[in-house]
């Protein structure tokens, strides 16, 4: 029984130093959004992050890349159709590799604070507004 709660007790803090580790989520802005080019394999589109509170500028911009969207309806938007200019998101910040590179914006979710409400769905509807009509039934 002691060893048991010994062992649980060094579990809780690891979890707590793991957790304690983890940079805070920051939110942003899409500054520009580069669709990939035709033919090239492997290319999804990627884009620029300006971070909230700080001064806007290339060398505080972030680098995106659309696999770095954690949403997957975000996701998607991002290879299909681009991210839209000026829209927020919430993600993690990864420092750049080498001095050559910018830092990364991962782990990226659409901001959901009650703004902007996109489009979506269209389920409630039928396809047609016009009344369906039907073949009159063949009698023999």
């Amino acid at each position: 029984q002691v060893q048991g709660s010994a062992f649980l007790a060094q579990q809780c803090n690891f979890l707590t130093f793991r957790i304690a580790a983890m940079p805070s989520k920051e939110t942003g802005t899409i500054t520009a959004w580069n669709m990939a080019r035709p033919g090239k394999k492997n290319a999804e589109g990627y884009g620029f992050v300006a971070i909230d509170g700080v001064e806007d500028s290339k060398q505080n911009n972030l680098f995106l890349h659309a696999d770095d969207v954690k949403d997957s309806k975000l996701r998607s938007e991002a290879k299909l159709f681009g991210l839209k200019k000026g829209q927020r998101i919430s993600f993690r910040i990864q420092e750049a590799r080498s001095s050559r590179q910018s830092r990364l914006a991962i782990e990226v979710e659409p901001l959901r604070d009650g703004g902007g409400g996109g489009g979506g769905g269209g389920r409630d509807r039928d396809r047609s507004r016009s009344p369906r009509r039907r073949s009159p039934s063949r009698r023999r």
